[in-house]
């Protein structure tokens, strides 16, 4: 008890102790994630797209897009990779999470249908390094 307090007066944001439940560490990080991004802007504007995260709303230049949550996620996650290259399995990670099974190309059809919804130069891709988002953000 005396280590969880002294951390948590630290400045933790949490804490947990072991063995720990692998579902409870990912529903912590996901409520992490939730809060971090109440404290930003909701919206995420990359060129012409803009995205909001939290409802899975996206406009594309001012015009509304259907994307479905993956495509969100995925974007979302590559424009807060700030033009960084992200690895497939890093992707992979985040839309599926290591509990759940995935399709070999499950990456490559969202990434796909995303080019299709809003243009081929919207998700870049290099071998060996991994995808990024093919807009910058503006501030």
């Amino acid at each position: 008890m005396e280590h969880r307090l002294t951390g948590l007066n630290s400045g933790a944001d949490d804490y947990m102790t072991k063995p720990f439940d692998l579902r409870e560490l990912a529903a912590r990080l996901h409520a992490l994630v939730r809060r971090t991004q109440g404290r930003t802007n909701q919206i995420i504007t990359a060129g012409p797209l803009r995205l909001e995260p939290a409802t899975g709303l996206a406009w594309f230049e001012n015009e509304a897009v259907t994307l479905s949550r993956r495509e969100v996620d995925l974007l979302t996650h590559l424009a807060t990779a700030d033009g960084r290259w992200v690895p497939s399995d890093v992707l992979n990670e985040r839309l599926y999470g290591s509990g759940e099974e995935v399709n070999s190309n499950a990456l490559n059809v969202h990434i796909h249908n995303i080019r299709r919804k809003l243009r081929p130069e919207a998700i870049e891709t290099t071998r060996g390094l991994g995808y990024r988002l093919g807009w910058k953000l503006k501030s």
